[in-house]
Formats: structure tokens, C-alpha cells, sequence
């Protein structure tokens, strides 16, 4: 008799929990095959599984590490239009994006720009990222730029020192390590006006897996295809402290807390930090866009970099060309010792390189940059390795 009590007590318990699964399996499933055969983008070339789920882009992003590789390969297979996942398109008309993008009427995707609640790189809603740019835009003005070149200057000078040493000594050497190092303290000393001295560490590979164990595409490929993770940020935002962000929540923290702690209504303070906190108006959000304004720029300082480093290295006779048009040009104070560089380096040497991305940036050196061909009869002062 208690056997068959029992017996009848689970079956009772379990139909309940056996229902409600086989509805979510059914949500699924119905969810899955709209996706893939019935909504607007399914006419759309591309593998059915990216159709399907992001968890596609994640893999490649995350586990193989060859989305970009991935991107060209389905062009090649599906044509200049293909379906990379459940709401997305890819072009390889670069002038149809620009395009699309300048429209008045294009609706912003919130999986994007909602990844980490407000960005100040950019709000889902026009209205409220108008309103928000107007009041960022003098904090990123040419003033204040032109301001922080002193600090900028210091920084370069560092890291053509460490790169010196590393050639005295015939050391092959990790630039990702050196220029995540460099973009760190560029990053830290604008919004914060300390100089934080990763280019003052011995280790520099420790500094770059230590500040870099996830990067910022790494990061938001995780919360944009893998919705329970977001969900979890977005209901308990303490796990940040466990996160990439982490270590920089608790940096801006400690520079945030003091200027809340002293701020007055006449706004005595005028750093970048004070100015984020005056627009933005609460100390928790003020640090969270903060430390993820220097973990975005941090990865695209490092990309634009290693770009022009790799593209300089393959082409010499460019690092040529571009001395020969700097000594043509009045830059003023923006590089006050460009003049003196060709005199004083030996061949091509990273602080050029740093220096090259931020001053000449125009379609002539573009196409010249583009235009020469893989040959390498230069001088180097040091090995690289780019990781």
C-alpha cells in the first residue's frame, strides 16, 4: 500500500514538471523552425544553423577563433549577401552599409547597444543619444585632446624607451604585450589624469594577461548570443566585479568616489571623470560607462596600432613617404619633435608607428599604404612578434 501511494505521488509530481518541459521543448522547436524556414530574413543565403541560433558566431568567435576567416568562406560559397545569424545580415558592399546606416529611420538593435546597459559610445534610442552626445562631445573635443598631448607625448617616450632597451638587448619581443600596455596608460591617464605605469611593469606579458584575459569582442560576443549571461549581469550587476570589467570598475571607482564625496554646485571639477559624472548624474553608472569606455578603446587603439604596424613593416618605402610629407606639413605643437625623428632613429622603430596613427590618417596615405608591395629591405632596430 505505501508502495502504491508513493508510485501514484511521483506520478502526480512528476506530470506537472513533465508538461512543463515538453512546452518549453515545443517553444523551441517552434521558435527554431520560424527562424530558420518562415521569418523575413530566412529567403536569405547562409547555414541554416547560424539562421537558427548565434550560438554559430559564438563558436567561432570564442572556440576557433576564425570569424573573419568564417566571414569571407560563406561569401565565397552563399554571394555578396549572407545570413550570419536569427536578425542578421552581412554585406560586401561596403557602400551599401554606409548607406543603410545614414538612414533617419533605421531602428537601433538593442541586444547591441543595450549589452552592458548605457554606453557612451552610443543609446538604442535617437532621441536619447542625441541628447547624450551633445552633452559628451566637449569632454572628446579637439581642446581636449589637444590638452592631453603633454601626457600623451610622456607616454610615447616610455614606450620608445622599453622598445629601445628590448633592441640594445636583441630581444624578441610580443608588440601586442608593448601596445596594450601603451593603449592601458593612454586610456587611464585621459579619464583619470593618473598614470597608471603598465609601461613601467618588468613583465609586460603579465600586465597584458592580467588586464586582458577576455577581450572587449570576446566580452560582448558572450552577452549578445549567450542571453542567460546577459540576463544574470543585467539582474545581479555585482558579478561585474568577476568579470573583465572588474579590475576597472574598482580603478574608476576609487577616482569617482572622491569627486562625489566633494562635489558642490558650483562643479569646481573640470577633469574628464568629473565632466562623465556631471552629464551622466549617479556614481555607479558614471563608473560602469567609464571603465567600459577605456575597455572598448582599448581594444580599438590596440587594432588600429597593430594595423599600421603590420601594414609599415610590410611596406618600408611608405614609412618613406610618410616622413617626406610630415617634414612638409605645419603641425604645430601636435608632434613638437617629428622633425627630429628621422635623425635621431635608425630605420623604422615603434614610436613612428604611434605617433603615424594619430597624425595621418587622410586618403592619400591610405592609398599609398595600400599601394606599394611586400618588400622589406628596411632596417629594424628590433624583432617583433604580433600576436
Amino acid at each position: 500500500m505505501t508502495w502504491f501511494l508513493s508510485s501514484q505521488t511521483t506520478l502526480c509530481l512528476g506530470s506537472p514538471l513533465i508538461s512543463l518541459v515538453c512546452s518549453i521543448a515545443v517553444c523551441f522547436i517552434v521558435k527554431y523552425v520560424w527562424r530558420a524556414f518562415f521569418c523575413p530574413l530566412a529567403k536569405f543565403p547562409g547555414p541554416r544553423i547560424a539562421g537558427i541560433t548565434k550560438l554559430y558566431e559564438a563558436y567561432h568567435v570564442l572556440v576557433k577563433n576564425d570569424w573573419l576567416e568564417n566571414l569571407t568562406s560563406l561569401h565565397e560559397k552563399y554571394g555578396p549577401v549572407v545570413r550570419i545569424g536569427p536578425n542578421e545580415l552581412h554585406f560586401v558592399d561596403h557602400q551599401f552599409c554606409l548607406e543603410h546606416h545614414k538612414r533617419s529611420d533605421l531602428s537601433k538593435c538593442d541586444n547591441y547597444y543595450g549589452l552592458l546597459g548605457n554606453l557612451l559610445g552610443g543609446l538604442a534610442s535617437a532621441t536619447k543619444h542625441s541628447k547624450r552626445a551633445a552633452g559628451m562631445r566637449p569632454i572628446f573635443s579637439g581642446q581636449t585632446l589637444a590638452e592631453f598631448v603633454p601626457t600623451l607625448d610622456k607616454h610615447l617616450e616610455s614606450l620608445h624607451s622599453r622598445l629601445t632597451d628590448a633592441a640594445v638587448n636583441s630581444q624578441v619581443v610580443n608588440m601586442t604585450h608593448f601596445l596594450w600596455a601603451f593603449t592601458n596608460d593612454v586610456m587611464i591617464s585621459y579619464l583619470t589624469e593618473e598614470d597608471y605605469g603598465c609601461l613601467k611593469a618588468f613583465d609586460m606579458k603579465a600586465i597584458h594577461d592580467s588586464t586582458r584575459a577576455f577581450s572587449a569582442i570576446d566580452l560582448a560576443t558572450v552577452l549578445r548570443c549567450i542571453p542567460p549571461v546577459k540576463l544574470m549581469f543585467d539582474y545581479f550587476p555585482a558579478l561585474r566585479r568577476y568579470s573583465p570589467l572588474g579590475w576597472l570598475d574598482s580603478l574608476i571607482g576609487s577616482h569617482v568616489k572622491p569627486i562625489v564625496k566633494s562635489w558642490d554646485s558650483e562643479n569646481s571639477h573640470q577633469g574628464v571623470l568629473a565632466r562623465i559624472f556631471s552629464e551622466v548624474g549617479n556614481e555607479t553608472h558614471t563608473v560602469h560607462e567609464s571603465s567600459q569606455a577605456i575597455f572598448i578603446g582599448n581594444e580599438s587603439l590596440l587594432s588600429n596600432l597593430t594595423f599600421i604596424l603590420h601594414h609599415l613593416i610590410k611596406n618600408p618605402e611608405c614609412v618613406k613617404k610618410i616622413r617626406a610629407e610630415l617634414d612638409t606639413l605645419d603641425l604645430g605643437s601636435a608632434i613638437p619633435h617629428h622633425r627630429t625623428i628621422g635623425r635621431r632613429m635608425q630605420g623604422v622603430n615603434s614610436l613612428e608607428f604611434t605617433e603615424l596613427a594619430s597624425t595621418t590618417k587622410t586618403k592619400q596615405t591610405t592609398s599609398q599604404l595600400s599601394g606599394y608591395n611586400d618588400t622589406c629591405d628596411g632596417q629594424y632596430e628590433l624583432h617583433v612578434e604580433l600576436a
